[in-house]
């Protein structure tokens, strides 16, 4: 080896790579400490995404504006990024090992884009590499400095490992924000399970209603669960239903389920399918994503009494009008009566004859002019 590394030296530079996964700025000093570590002239931790390669994840000390435009422009496919790109992921090669010096000098990129920044002799690893991205590091040495050597290469190998798994954290680390930002933008509770409840992530909604005094939903060990056993049961099976852990039953891509207390309080559960949780760092394979929001649908006796007398409606065409009202769907009123959405999209139809209307919107806009809302 041409020059000595420490193994003090190379424990913290691993320990600033984990830290780099979390947060993306240290990855600037990071490469600067792989560097100066090889003693390079350049340096290069790259994410080259294949659908847009001009917005591509790269942290390099030397970046020139200037040389990656040219890059962009005359060498962004070129000779010696195919073998690169073909090379296996996790190990060290150097330029020279893989290509042969010979055939590198003779390369355009080489001549008007490596040896023009001072990049002689290349060493490098493939992290990760998929369909749609790429990546890699890369360290330079210059003119007059000794070529990389194997035991370059093993000290190279040795921090690998801990590059591949930094760049996979740091691409979960960097969607989950977009994740968060998503349900802290909703206006009520949002929850993150995997096919057992236990809660991935939540909104502040959510952690506030959990917190509440009374509440249809509660925090059980880290698993979501109601105030009763049954319905926890059910949201289970829908959750699981979702997330098609049992290949024997019909898969869904969405449920619903009302859940409703002694004392009339009600509680809307949308439930969807998160297909790949863990691109958003969360647990491997699918995941729901569980709404909750409250529905007030404590409605007087007398309001139930005005609509039958007002319209000739049955009692229980009388409650479908007003949970319609309220702001419920067909298919949440038909999961909370108990009844087939067949059955209550007949109760629907009865409901149009009798007040004239043939269209919910035209529905409710009457209940609204006749102040029968609460």
């Amino acid at each position: 080896m041409g020059y000595s590394i420490s193994h003090e030296r190379l424990s913290v530079v691993i320990g600033r790579i984990y830290e780099a996964a979390y947060d993306q700025s240290i990855w600037l000093d990071v490469v600067l400490q792989l560097q100066a570590m090889f003693h390079g002239s350049r340096a290069c931790f790259s994410g080259i995404d294949w659908a847009n390669v001009e917005d591509s994840f790269c942290v390099s000390p030397s970046r020139d504006p200037y040389w990656d435009r040219i890059f962009l422009d005359h060498f962004a496919t070129n000779e010696l990024f195919a073998p690169r790109v073909a090379a296996p992921l996790g190990r060290v090669f150097s330029d020279t090992q893989l290509i042969g010096r010979h055939r590198i000098e003779r390369t355009s990129v080489w001549n008007e884009w490596m040896m023009p920044q001072d990049m002689y002799d290349g060493m490098f690893c493939n992290l990760r590499a998929s369909e749609k991205n790429y990546w890699f590091f890369d360290v330079q040495r210059g003119r007059g400095q000794p070529a990389f050597d194997a035991d370059d290469r093993t000290m190279l190998a040795l921090i690998t490992p801990h590059l591949q798994r930094a760049a996979g954290l740091g691409r979960h680390f960097e969607a989950r924000p977009v994740l968060r930002s998503l349900l802290g933008h909703l206006p009520f509770a949002g929850f993150i399970v995997d096919p057992r409840l236990r809660i991935l992530d939540m909104n502040d909604a959510a952690q506030r209603l959990l917190v509440q005094p009374i509440t249809l939903l509660t925090a059980n060990g880290g698993h979501l669960a109601t105030s009763d056993s049954t319905q926890t049961q059910m949201l289970q099976r829908a959750v699981a239903r979702v997330c098609r852990v049992d290949e024997s039953e019909f898969p869904i891509s969405a449920a619903d389920l009302i859940l409703r207390s002694e004392r009339g309080d009600q509680l809307v559960l949308s439930i969807g399918l998160l297909p790949d949780g863990e691109m958003f760092g969360l647990s491997a394979g699918p995941c729901a994503v569980v709404l909750a929001r409250e529905s007030r649908l404590a409605l007087s006796t007398s309001l139930a009494d005005q609509l039958r007398k007002t319209f000739g409606l049955t009692g229980k065409e009388a409650s479908v009008a007003l949970a319609l009202a309220s702001g419920l769907s067909l298919k949440e009123i038909a999961i909370r009566e108990n009844m087939a959405y067949g059955t209550a999209r007949v109760h629907l139809d009865k409901i149009f004859r009798k007040t004239d209307t043939q269209r919910q919107s035209q529905l409710i806009a009457l209940l609204n002019a006749f102040r029968l809302l609460p």
